[in-house]
């Protein structure tokens, strides 16, 4: 008897349509595509295993289980979690969400910025409320404006979370996007945000950085070649007649470059021996000259 009442208590409680307040949902960054599809796989599978979880009948945790379950008719559990204040519910679901290993750094950090905000206008709210006397000695709020602590909240070190702030006051929301789907890395666009691009194309400026964004992807690599390997050499030849091919600018400039190192080898080279030819001599010293540029690269890659 008992096993029927509570899986009657079960079907009415997840017949019970929730409500859902548009602050609690968007506060948090939505699932991508392929993210909610593999969600939505799931519990069509194997049922949906999390509570969704609710204060004062809106949810807090769980909407999208929530959506799917009311598309394919699917039963659910909740769990009602009480709270002060909206605030205190909002701040909750930042906290939660934090935790989670499907947000970006720049996601954290926007985040970390909104619980800011929140608790700036809830401690000016309590203090203008506060009359009697133990306002004057009442405990201080939590700190949570500091730049240390808001950046060990999102878990990512102090100079990203000044970039983050600055990026989130200043990007264009194409960027902003960008770095919540982790498609650019924070220090990228911050470097670029630097130059001044804010009022170029946007289209122009994310081509842009993700030019940028790929050189940085090779340039990694590169760095992993070690100084040692015989072949690194024949490496390097190959990244700078791809460079020469594809920058014919900047192959103008290496190309002077090597030409004066040839030069300078020649006016060095005056005194060998005779027997050696010049064409040789130049060939030599032209290799020599390619080679020294190719390691001055090479060194300056690993100095990244």
């Amino acid at each position: 008897m008992d096993n029927k009442e509570t899986e009657m208590e079960r079907e009415i409680a997840t017949s019970k349509e929730l409500k859902i307040k548009e602050s609690f949902r968007t506060i948090i960054p939505p699932l991508a595509p392929e993210e909610y599809a593999l969600l939505e796989k799931s519990i069509v599978l194997d049922g949906c295993r999390d509570a969704i979880l609710t204060w004062k009948g809106f949810i807090i945790d769980g909407h999208n289980r929530y959506a799917i379950c009311q598309k394919h008719g699917l039963n659910y559990d909740t769990e009602e979690i009480d709270f002060d204040t909206e605030q205190d519910a909002l701040v909750w679901i930042i906290n939660n969400q934090l935790g989670r290993r499907n947000v970006t750094d720049y996601q954290k950090g926007e985040l970390v910025l909104k619980k800011k905000d929140i608790l700036l206008k809830k401690g000016k709210s309590q203090q203008g409320r506060r009359t009697d006397i133990l306002s004057i000695v009442d405990k201080k709020l939590p700190s949570h404006s500091t730049r240390e602590e808001m950046a060990k909240d999102a878990g990512v070190s102090s100079g990203t979370m000044a970039r983050i702030e600055i990026l989130a006051k200043k990007a264009p929301e194409e960027i902003k996007e960008q770095l919540r789907s982790g498609t650019i890395k924070i220090g990228t666009a911050y470097k670029y945000l630097k130059k001044g691009v804010a009022s170029r194309p946007k289209k122009k400026i994310l081509q842009e950085i993700k030019g940028i964004e790929y050189a940085e992807m090779a340039i990694s690599d590169l760095e992993k070649i070690p100084k040692d390997d015989p072949l690194v050499d024949q490496a390097l030849d190959k990244v700078l007649e791809w460079m020469l091919k594809n920058n014919p600018h900047w192959a103008t400039g290496v190309a002077a470059k090597i030409r004066r190192i040839i030069h300078e080898n020649l006016l060095a080279g005056s005194k060998l021996d005779a027997k050696t030819s010049t064409t040789k001599m130049k060939r030599e010293t032209k290799d020599a000259a390619l080679k020294k540029n190719l390691r001055g690269i090479q060194e300056s890659l690993w100095d990244k």
